[in-house]
């Protein structure tokens, strides 16, 4: 299902970390990994991104807009 969208399946591909994820947003943080906005995207209160999740991602994962 993840090669139907064109994403990489591997969990712990750099590609899809949260580094490079669209829903990181780093300008409103209390640490430096900053915090996801997938939550508020759909109802929900954003949260922090933990440090075990920041270099391999989560299933939430979508490519930055460039």
């Amino acid at each position: 299902m993840a090669a139907e969208k064109g994403i990489n399946s591997s969990p712990h591909d750099s590609e899809r970390s949260c580094w490079n994820c669209r829903y990181q947003d780093i300008t409103r943080q209390n640490t430096f990994l900053g915090v996801c906005t997938w939550f508020s995207k759909h109802g929900r209160k954003d949260k922090q991104i933990p440090p075990n999740k920041v270099d391999v991602g989560c299933n939430h994962f979508e490519p930055k807009l460039k």
